[in-house]
């Protein structure tokens, strides 16, 4: 894990030419791509990994961040079959130092299984925003309040600025 966060760190600081030195108030166009392990906190089922897409719009208000997300994902079930979800949620986004923040959001997720659920998501992620094509990378933890237990979810990922 040591090896891939250095990596990840040291692509930032190759790809970003002007880490500092941001052009844009407003990244519309900004896609997230990442892999989310999921572990339930209720027993029979097992942890899983999933892979998800979201559109992360950021606004840059100076002394912070406010981003949106809104994503689909493929979470597995108890028995091992892929069922579809969608999460949705605001966050503030907070320098730390140099290239690091913190984000903490909230928001609702979807799970279309056993006829469709929605419950409250919170999250917090350590981000690490490189350039301008390279947004940002994170690493994160969430907690989806699943009626009667909880899904603790475990995420990394990058988001890119296609325009």
């Amino acid at each position: 894990m040591k090896n891939i966060l250095r990596f990840l760190m040291i692509l930032g600081f190759v790809l970003s030419p002007s880490l500092h030195a941001r052009t844009t108030k407003f990244l519309w166009s900004d896609i997230q791509f990442g892999a989310t392990r999921y572990k339930p906190t209720t027993s029979g089922w097992d942890s899983s990994v999933s892979f998800g897409l979201a559109w992360t719009p950021v606004i840059d208000m100076d002394a912070f961040l406010v981003r949106g997300e809104f994503g689909v994902s493929w979470p597995t079930d108890r028995a091992g079959y892929r069922f579809f979800g969608t999460n949705s949620q605001a966050f503030i986004m907070v320098p730390v130092y140099s290239l690091l923040y913190a984000e903490a959001g909230a928001g609702l997720q979807y799970w279309k299984y056993q006829g469709g659920v929605t419950y409250p998501i919170a999250t917090f992620n350590f981000v690490m925003r490189v350039g301008e094509f390279i947004d940002r990378i994170y690493f994160g933890y969430s907690r989806f309040f699943f009626s009667g237990a909880g899904v603790n979810q475990f995420s990394s990922g990058v988001a890119v600025n296609l325009f």
